[in-house]
């Protein structure tokens, strides 16, 4: 078989050695850029194995072509048909099981009797180009270096692969052709194989050699890590219909013709849609396009009634901007966004016997959900770690949620993430291949899904078996802790994207960004900043610059004259605990933040004891004190007694009422200080002043 490149103008560049005319680029669908034109001249002993292959694939995948096999081409372009019909339905493991499936079994002693030698691995080497041409093209011998530097005739440099440049697709390269054969030859044979494909020069280097499993060992890798946030708009009605935008309402009720994709109906803008992911922009510091647009997201699936997503492609509303993460170390990381874009939700499948759609008894579609309004985030890949990642997707809630933008309520899928990682040799620029997780519904269940997905790809890689990292998409098991394989990632190219004709261009004035930034709310680590700077720790400030509940009531606890730390204590311990229990917000308490600042001053006024405070709590809870907490307290004879001939005739009174005690504190039992501080606190009924009646009690006790 000869190949005769075609290049610009149709001249013929050379024949045997190919050299692309342009550098191909994998895409997000794993489908590669159209190769330059070559023409393969098969003889008749090509087109007998070309025939026999598409047979083979045929059978496995239980498809017959309906072509009549030809010379030439027309006879390779039906065996590629064949083998995209063995990937469909199939997951790329079960793509590469029925591959191999097909392969003979070589008997055990085989290996046994033909132990790897240099011999085998050289003749290996010289039987490839002779009987493989028809596959991947041309060939050429190389020598192969050793771990121990021994250089040997044993490598093979597929020049062009012409399986990878007709087919233009990655997964069916590593599928149907590399994993397999890597695995028959080292597995079956006894002849290690290594196969590494360039999926940018369609070329390929094929090496018969033991590996050096030390040497993999010792590879670094660095995980690469980039995150898509889809955020609900806590708008009142849906994007683009006047239904309401409500969580948890009985399924089906929220919907209309537009929500349901009617003939004749028209889409129509939310303008508070616009003004939320404009508000979100600025958070952001993202840059918000003058003019923007909608496009139509092609696909199908049982939940989108259109059969298309309105969402935003070439032309998002913002652009850029990054995020300050705090970490738990102490450390900060500074994360890019690289864009964000206006969508509709589709809606949601309740599936009965299996948790998706395939393998599932039956499945019911709720339609409220088609039509609400969100914004996908999506960052730039600068995170390393699964911490890193939840870091950066807590505190991108933590923004929306102080902004009004969304409930930020995981659990309800206000707030969706799918997190693509890869993982690369330390010092490459070039990213590895991206896995996407789905289905995680906490910072927890991303940090952990992120961590065992970087160890399942890291693994893999140093253990020679590349083929089980494919572009995919993958679901994350809280319960067993592990991701498992969903699906092959779709590409853009899959969508057919274009311009939505329903609806004009949007238009964003800078006169109404101008506003937006006059009443931009304070972010987040704005917010901690300034709590530290009132003399909190960084821990306490950000409990408390969590939740706008709390944060406002913390506020509003400061400006009426509370001093920051004890403010936070109470805030922190009590105030939280009473709403944790009744499971209400700070904002729904009746605990006024004025009549806390009150009972936290006469505290620290020492006019009654912290204990004191505790017990009137539970009132102050239910609303008491409106009259001012010094009027509930000299109502009920609560103040603490601060009078030193008080305190010491009720220290007086106990140690006379306990002689045998004091007896043995003066013996040498120091512990019992203790015992009569609780006595002394008891006949005052907890209203004496601490400081004052430790002092006294020392004195006392110490008296010869």
């Amino acid at each position: 078989m000869t190949a005769v490149l075609t290049g610009h103008h149709g001249a013929a560049l050379g024949r045997g050695r190919v050299s692309p005319r342009r550098r191909a680029q994998p895409c997000r669908c794993s489908q590669l850029e159209a190769a330059t034109t070559v023409e393969y001249k098969d003889t008749w002993t090509d087109i007998a194995f070309i025939a026999l292959c598409r047979k083979a694939y045929g059978n496995l995948a239980g498809w017959q072509s309906p072509r009549s096999w030809k010379a030439g081409g027309e006879t390779y372009k039906g065996m590629v048909e064949v083998s995209s019909a063995l990937m469909k339905g199939r997951s790329p493991a079960e793509q590469r099981e029925a591959v191999i499936a097909g392969f003979p079994k070589v008997p055990p002693w085989f290996r046994r009797a033909f132990p790897y030698s240099r011999w085998g691995a050289e003749l290996n080497a010289q039987i490839t180009p002779r009987f493989f041409t028809w596959l991947v093209g041309p060939m050429c011998i190389e020598e192969a270096t050793l771990s121990d530097g021994t250089v040997q005739r044993s490598a093979v440099k597929i020049e062009r692969c012409r399986y990878l440049a007709e087919s233009g697709c990655a997964g069916m390269c590593v599928n149907l052709c590399k994993s397999p054969v890597q695995q028959f030859f080292t597995h079956e044979l006894g002849m290690p194989l290594t196969m590494k494909p360039d999926f940018e020069e369609y070329s390929a280097a094929v090496t018969s050699a033991p590996c050096d499993p030390a040497e993999q060992a010792q590879v670094a890798y660095e995980p690469v890590i980039g995150i898509e946030c889809h955020i609900q708009l806590n708008t009142r009605t849906k994007a683009f219909c006047s239904c309401p935008n409500e969580y948890g309402a009985p399924p089906n009720t929220h919907i209309c013709p537009v929500c349901l994709a009617h003939p004749g109906t028209l889409p129509v803008l939310n303008a508070e849609v616009v003004h939320k992911a404009a508000l979100a922009g600025l958070a952001l510091g993202s840059a918000i396009a003058a003019v923007s647009k909608f496009d139509r997201k092609q696909y199908f699936y049982a939940d989108l009634p259109k059969g298309y997503q309105i969402s935003q492609y070439d032309v998002p509303i913002c652009a850029g901007g990054a995020i300050d993460v705090a970490l738990p170390d102490g450390s900060a990381l500074r994360v890019g966004i690289t864009r964000a874009h206006l969508e509709e939700d589709a809606g949601k499948l309740v599936h009965s016997g299996a948790d998706q759609l395939t393998g599932s008894e039956y499945s019911l579609v709720d339609f409220n959900r088609a039509g609400v309004p969100l914004l996908e985030i999506v960052s730039d890949p600068d995170m390393r770690s699964g911490v890193e990642a939840a870091a950066y997707a807590a505190e991108l809630r933590r923004i929306m949620v102080f902004f009004g933008i969304t409930d930020g309520n995981m659990q309800d899928g206000s707030i969706r993430c799918d997190v693509n990682v890869s993982v690369r040799p330390e010092g490459r620029q070039r990213f590895g291949t991206k896995v996407e997780i789905k289905n995680m519904n906490s910072f927890s269940a991303m940090q952990k899904a992120i961590d065992f997905e970087i160890e399942r790809q890291v693994g893999a890689l140093r253990g020679g078996r590349e083929a089980e990292v494919v572009q995919e998409t993958r679901l994350f098991d809280e319960g067993r802790g592990v991701t498992y394989s969903m699906r092959r990632k779709e590409g853009l190219a899959d969508y057919r994207y274009f311009p939505e004709p329903d609806l004009l261009p949007l238009h964003v004035s800078d006169a109404y960004l101008a506003e937006l930034r006059r009443n931009l709310p304070e972010l987040p680590a704005a917010r901690r900043a300034r709590y530290v700077a009132l003399g909190l720790p960084p821990a306490d400030a950000v409990v408390l610059a969590d939740e706008p509940p709390t944060a406002a009531y913390f506020d509003a606890v400061l400006a009426a004259g509370a001093p920051a730390k004890p403010a936070a204590n109470w805030v922190m311990g009590d105030v939280m605990a009473f709403c944790k229990e009744e499971r209400v917000r700070m904002d729904q308490l009746q605990l006024a933040p004025a009549t806390l600042a009150d009972l936290v001053a006469l505290i620290e006024a020492g006019t009654i004891s912290g204990k004191i405070g505790k017990q009137l709590l539970p009132d102050l809870f239910q609303g008491e004190g409106g009259g001012g907490v010094m009027a509930l307290v000299e109502a009920r004879g609560l103040a603490q007694i601060s009078d030193p001939a008080a305190v010491e005739a009720i220290v007086d009174g106990v140690l006379a009422a306990n002689p045998k005690q004091l007896a043995l504190f003066r013996g040498g039992k120091t512990k019992l200080q203790g015992f009569f501080v609780g006595q002394v606190m008891k006949e005052s009924a907890g209203r004496a002043n601490p400081a004052m009646l430790n002092r006294i009690l020392m004195c006392k006790l110490n008296e010869a």
